[in-house]
């Protein structure tokens, strides 16, 4: 099943990304979580979708590992190749993968009163 993610209208090319004021991007992005009460949104930035989740039980499964396959964007790939696995580098198959998700999943956590 799929759903059409809800956002502002933005400009051709550009999108959302001059609506999003310098001085308050935080308070903006709050007033959109407000605006759009199903606990997600998405911006269109510079010829990119970005979603925001604000529900923290639908962040909680967007962030389920085990549930999605998350590959190394592009640019992190490049960084890899000369760092070798790390923290953000590793692939999930890596023991770096592994010892960087025991330390990340307890902060992540706390905002659901776990952890």
């Amino acid at each position: 099943m799929s759903a059409t993610i809800d956002g502002p209208k933005g400009l051709p090319v550009f999108g959302n990304t001059f609506q999003i004021p310098k001085h308050s991007p935080n308070a903006y992005l709050s007033e959109l979580a407000k605006q759009y009460d199903e606990g997600i949104f998405q911006l269109e930035l510079l010829g990119r979708t970005v979603l925001f989740v604000s529900d923290p039980d639908l962040a909680a499964e967007a962030c389920d590992e085990s549930r999605f396959y998350k590959p190394i964007e592009r640019v992190l790939a490049i960084v890899r190749d000369f760092s070798g696995d790390g923290l953000f580098t590793a692939r999930e198959d890596e023991p770096v993968w592994g010892h960087a998700h025991r330390i990340l999943m307890p902060a992540r956590g706390r905002g659901r009163g776990g952890g």
